[in-house]
């Protein structure tokens, strides 16, 4: 198993060749883990910025006016 990775140039790049069992583990739990972490920034920081916006205050005053 030969793969390449950040290819630099014609002649540079990351070549991993052999991934074991525990590494590639170790890779998915990372991945993972950087999701999340970047789930929970941007999601609250995107949340926060919907509640604040005149968007959301025009739709909230729309639902609560029975219209629908």
């Amino acid at each position: 198993m030969r793969y390449r990775f950040l290819e630099l140039d014609r002649d540079r790049a990351l070549i991993i060749e052999y991934g074991g069992r525990g590494s590639l583990l170790l890779f998915g739990a990372a991945a993972g883990f950087a999701y999340w972490v970047v789930d929970k920034t941007l999601g609250e920081t995107f949340k926060q910025a919907w509640v604040e916006s005149e968007a959301h205050s025009r739709l909230k005053d729309f639902l609560k006016s029975g219209v629908l």
